[in-house]
């Protein structure tokens, strides 16, 4: 009868003790799950913001290479009004 009893005492600790530790491994499996998807979604965050930043980089460039194409032709533009006017007083 006392065999049984510990025997019985024996399947209930290695039950808990093997219930605790799924329990303990789904914990460090959920946290480490959370912690994976929360660097994803950084990485995700850092590589939209590398992009958004490429992308006002590129549009600024382009707004820059206008302007300095606009500035040369007006520069131009005079450059030829200055020549006419020389020519029309000479």
């Amino acid at each position: 009868h006392r065999l049984y009893r510990e025997q019985c005492d024996t399947m209930t600790e290695n039950k808990n003790s093997s219930t605790t530790m799924s329990f303990t491994t789904n914990i460090i499996r959920n946290k480490t799950h959370s912690i994976l998807e929360e660097q994803e979604e950084e990485e995700e965050e850092e590589e939209n913001s590398y992009e958004n930043e490429t992308n006002a980089d590129r549009e600024q460039e382009l707004k820059d290479e206008q302007t300095w194409k606009l500035l040369i032709q007006i520069y131009q533009n005079h450059v030829k009004q200055l020549e006419l006017q020389k020519k029309t007083e000479s």
